[in-house]
C-alpha cells in the first residue's frame, strides 16, 4: 500500500531553553492527517565541516572523550561553520586549530545532515590529500584531543569490526567511498 506523504504547518513556536550552544524550541505543527502535535527542535545549529586527511596509505584520526557517551570516540578533524565561511575555510581552520596540519587544497566530497529529526544543521565533508605539519593555533576549551594517523587498510578493518562508532565518522567515510576513493 502507497501512503501519501505531506508535509507538516507550523502554527506555533516557543523557546523552552536559550543557551550560547544550543536554543531549543517547541513548535506546535499540523500533521498531514489533522492531528496537533508538539515537536522539539534545535534552532540556529550551525553547520560545520570535517576533514578527512589520507596522506602514504595513512589516514588522520582523532580521539576525544565524548562526555554524553562516557567514551572516547573516534573522530576526523572538524567543526563549526563561522559566519560567511565556506567548507573549504571552515575545515582548513578547524584542522589546523584541533590537529596542528594544514593543507593547500582539498575536495568537496558531499554533505550530510547532522541530525535531520531535531535541526537543519548539515556536516560537509572534504578530503585532503596534500596534509603538511603546520602551527597549531586557537582551539576550543572543552577539545581534549589526541591526533595520530593509521594505516587506512586498519582503519577499515575497525569498520568492519564494528569498532568505530561515531556516526559522522561513518557517514563521512561512506560519502568518500562513494565518490570513488582515490588511490592514496
Amino acid at each position: 500500500m502507497t501512503k501519501t506523504l505531506a508535509p507538516w504547518t507550523a502554527l506555533d513556536s516557543k523557546v523552552l531553553l536559550k543557551h550560547p550552544r544550543l536554543t531549543v524550541v517547541e513548535d506546535t505543527v499540523r500533521l498531514p492527517q489533522g492531528q496537533l502535535t508538539n515537536y522539539i527542535r534545535i534552532e540556529g545549529r550551525a553547520s560545520a565541516a570535517t576533514i578527512i586527511c589520507i596522506k602514504d596509505g595513512q589516514i588522520l584520526l582523532q580521539r576525544e572523550y565524548s562526555y554524553p557517551v562516557g567514551e572516547f570516540l573516534l573522530q576526523f578533524p572538524g567543526g563549526k561553520i563561522e559566519g560567511a565561511e565556506t567548507p573549504e575555510e571552515a575545515g582548513a581552520r578547524e584542522l589546523r586549530e584541533e590537529s596542528g596540519y594544514t593543507y593547500s587544497s582539498c575536495q568537496l566530497l558531499g554533505w550530510f545532515y547532522v541530525d535531520n529529526r531535531r535541526s537543519d544543521a548539515k556536516m560537509h565533508v572534504l578530503l585532503a590529500t596534500d596534509v603538511t605539519p603546520a602551527e597549531q593555533s586557537g582551539g576550543d576549551p572543552e577539545e581534549d584531543i589526541e591526533t595520530f594517523w593509521l594505516p587506512l587498510d586498519r582503519f577499515e578493518e575497525m569498520i568492519a569490526r564494528g569498532e568505530i562508532t561515531n556516526y559522522s565518522v561513518l557517514a563521512a567515510f561512506a560519502l568518500l567511498a562513494r565518490n570513488k576513493r582515490p588511490a592514496l
